[in-house]
């Protein structure tokens, strides 16, 4: 809705889903599945197009049905597909223009970290994948590593707020900034992926605690 896409004559090179649009997708999938729950008998299980990256979400199924418009994959997704073929499991596409984009993921796993305030670190620019590079001569730690980010803006200018790992020594303890003002918040911890952003939270304590190596 706005600006470039694969199919404006000035085409973009990379396209993001964090976007609004005016064509919901869902209706490529609902009624489907709205049908399939409610006037059959079958064990129906669902997965996302992310699932796909991990064989063993579809590794149990008896059939794999690919619905709507599943149009962007992986190369990852299409091998584990292959491999369910292979073993001589069926697979039923009800969908348009199937694989008709080679797409490449993010690096790392997305979750919803809703915030009013953003932090950061120095960054040199961006990888090929849009992966933000920490500027590791300017800011001179012995390490230092992103463990996420979202893009923000402050007025009219856009800001990266990134979840960082920082060790100042090799002997001086290891600092993790998550970047956002709403992991402890009065309206709620993380969003929608409230109960995920907790785990991650446990997870950070137990590990500094234990003096994990978090790099």
């Amino acid at each position: 809705m706005g600006g470039r896409s694969f199919y404006t004559v000035d085409k973009a090179s990379t396209v993001s889903f964090k976007r609004p649009s005016a064509d919901p997708i869902p209706k490529f999938w609902m009624p489907f599945v709205e049908w399939l729950t409610s006037s059959t008998d079958y064990n129906v299980g669902y997965i996302c197009d992310f699932d796909m990256e991990d064989y063993e979400s579809i590794s149990s199924a008896k059939l794999l049905i690919i619905i709507g418009h599943s149009e962007y994959w992986t190369r990852q997704a299409r091998n584990n597909l292959d491999v369910f073929v292979a073993s001589g499991k069926p697979v039923l596409i009800l969908s348009g223009n199937t694989m008709w984009w080679h797409l490449n993921l993010p690096k790392g796993y997305v979750i919803s970290m809703p915030s009013l305030e953003y932090d950061g670190t120095l960054l040199s620019g961006f990888d090929s994948d849009g992966y933000p590079i920490v500027d590791e001569q300017a800011l001179g730690f012995y390490r230092a590593e992103i463990i996420g980010y979202d893009l923000g803006a402050r007025g009219t200018d856009q800001t990266v707020g990134t979840w960082i790992a920082l060790q100042k020594t090799p002997t001086s303890g290891v600092v993790i900034n998550g970047a956002s003002t709403n992991w402890c918040s009065f309206s709620g911890i993380g969003g929608k992926d409230g109960e995920t952003v907790k785990k991650v939270i446990v997870n950070m304590i137990d590990a500094l605690l234990a003096g994990s190596y978090v790099f």
